[in-house]
């Protein structure tokens, strides 16, 4: 809980226009997932 608690005040602290902690947190996934596909798929995956 600790690092959450680290993570969540740094992400409120980061940016110039405030995005919601589960925003960041979904952007995250989001962006992991895209890094899988690439590795299985060999290319950049399309929206």
């Amino acid at each position: 809980w600790i690092r959450q608690a680290i993570t969540r005040a740094i992400a409120d602290q980061a940016r110039t226009i405030r995005v919601p902690v589960h925003m960041i947190e979904a952007m995250t996934k989001l962006r992991a997932a895209g890094r899988v596909l690439l590795q299985e798929i060999g290319r950049e995956p399309t929206v």
